[in-house]
C-alpha cells in the first residue's frame, strides 16, 4: 500500500523519479505536474486533474485514471499496461504509448470480429 495523498494540492509539482506505486491520488490536483520517471505502477488516480501533466518515461502500469482529467496531460514512452482509463477526459492527450496501445486494441477487436 502506497502513500494516501487522495484531494492532495500538487499543481505545478515537480514529483520527477519518485516512487508513488500504490499511492492513492484520488482527487488530488497533478495539474501541470512533472512526472518524469515517476513510480505510479498499481496506483489510484480516480478523478485526479492531471491536466498539461507531463509523464515520460513515467510507469503507469496497473494504475487506475478513471474520470480523471488528462486533457493535453503529455505520456511519452510512458507504460501504461493494464491502465484504466474508463470515464477519463483524453481531450488533446499526447502520446506515443497512448497511441500504439490504442491501436494495437483495435487491431485485437478487429482480428478477433474476423475470425
Amino acid at each position: 500500500m502506497g502513500a494516501n495523498l487522495s484531494g492532495a494540492n500538487l499543481k505545478r509539482a515537480n514529483l520527477s523519479r519518485l516512487n508513488l506505486s500504490g499511492a492513492n491520488l484520488s482527487e488530488a490536483n497533478l495539474e501541470l505536474a512533472i512526472l518524469d520517471s515517476a513510480n505510479l505502477k498499481g496506483a489510484t488516480l480516480k478523478r485526479a486533474n492531471l491536466h498539461g501533466a507531463i509523464m515520460i518515461d513515467a510507469d503507469l502500469s496497473n494504475a487506475d485514471f478513471s474520470g480523471a482529467n488528462l486533457s493535453r496531460a503529455i505520456l511519452w514512452n510512458a507504460d501504461i499496461n493494464k491502465t484504466k482509463f474508463k470515464g477519463a477526459t483524453l481531450t488533446d492527450l499526447m502520446g506515443d504509448s497512448f497511441l500504439d496501445s490504442i491501436v494495437h486494441d483495435c487491431i485485437r477487436s478487429v482480428t478477433r470480429e474476423l475470425k
